[in-house]
């Protein structure tokens, strides 16, 4: 029993002194996350749209659940494809309640609203249609074809309407207005409209602990992942969660390059998160995993004899085959991943067509 734990342990050991020395070192992370969640904009024909969420509403609680933040609200969504979610929401100083549900997109789910975020130009592409019209860094766009913008999201929906098609845009340049005539060129690949602009970096904030409230936060960081884990797996096994959420050797590399790119402390903190599900996952009562040594050496305490060696055989065909089919969903996710969209809507189209 100590030779089969001896693995999973380290796995679940090692996070915890990670975690801490993430907070200790310092990690950035968006500023939106720790905000409270107030809608800057809501997606056309989305599930919020239909809930009837709008621009303003704050969301207090999901589920009865408080919802102190983004980071909070983006999990819970996230965690909930085709659920129904009750949700109580602040608009104009009242209280009110509506229910939403997430459709699954991607990897989780999809409710479609978004954080705030102005219409302000981060960068200008050169040669680009912005760059001939004038337009500079740190400009508000005010309205395009006099429809008032207030989210970056709007006003890049409406530019990529409208290829090759002249759009006039009100700017904002410190306290200076004025109007400039701009066509988007088209993108023949994707058949969208483009005008060579760029939204400003995500402001982030720098988190940064003592030694006391590192320990404090890095536990409290592990002990909100594996409960999270074991909702996922919950969600993987009702059904409620679909297999594309799974990733593989490539997501993992794609991911652990992402994180190094992004600093130290993020890479640190992936490395302890990634640890966390391998403990975890190696733990559960599955024939060919550890946990499924664990259980029959239980059971041998026990009954104080070996379970029978033709049990054990069945279980552990039974644990390998599971094994197989999950690598086999896990690979498949990978390819997919790596082909583009098009090539996507491509094969599907021919498995449509038979």
């Amino acid at each position: 029993m100590q030779i089969v734990l001896a693995g999973p342990l380290m796995n679940l050991i090692l996070p915890m002194l990670l975690m801490p020395l993430v907070f200790m070192i310092g990690i950035e992370q968006p500023s939106y996350l720790k905000m409270p969640a107030v809608i800057g904009w809501v997606e056309e024909d989305s599930p919020a749209e239909k809930a009837g969420l709008q621009i303003g509403d704050q969301i207090l609680k999901i589920q009865n659940k408080e919802i102190p933040d983004w980071e909070k609200a983006r999990i819970t969504f996230l965690l909930n494809p085709r659920n129904q979610l009750s949700i109580e929401i602040l608009r104009n100083g009242e209280k009110q309640q509506i229910e939403l549900t997430p459709e699954f997109m991607g990897i989780g789910g999809y409710a479609g609203i978004r954080h705030e975020m102005p219409p302000i130009i981060g960068d200008i592409s050169p040669d680009m249609p912005a760059e001939t019209a004038g337009i500079q860094p740190d400009d508000r766009i005010l309205s395009i074809n006099q429809q008032p913008i207030r989210h970056w999201l709007q006003m890049a929906t409406i530019i990529r309407a409208h290829p090759e098609e002249p759009l006039e845009c009100v700017i904002q340049r410190g306290q200076e207005h004025f109007t400039v005539i701009v066509t988007p060129v088209r993108d023949e690949k994707k058949d969208i409209g483009l005008l060579g602009i760029m939204a400003p970096p995500e402001e982030m904030d720098f988190i940064q602990h003592g030694f006391i409230k590192s320990i404090e936060t890095g536990f409290q960081i592990i002990g909100e992942t594996i409960y999270q884990t074991f909702i996922v797996l919950g969600k993987l096994l009702s059904g409620a969660l679909s297999m594309k959420t799974l990733g593989g050797p490539v997501k993992i590399a794609e991911m652990t390059g992402e994180a190094a790119r992004i600093g130290l402390s993020s890479l640190l903190y992936f490395v302890a998160f990634l640890s966390l599900q391998l403990g975890i996952l190696n733990l559960l009562p599955i024939p060919a995993l550890d946990g499924g040594y664990v259980m029959f050496l239980s059971l041998e305490a026990i009954l104080r004899r070996p379970v029978n060696a033709r049990t054990r055989e069945i279980a552990q065909q039974i644990g390998f085959t599971l094994l197989i089919f999950f690598i086999f969903v896990i690979t498949y996710n990978d390819i997919m991943n790596l082909i583009p969209q098009n090539t996507k809507d491509y094969i599907k189209g021919v498995f449509d067509f038979f």
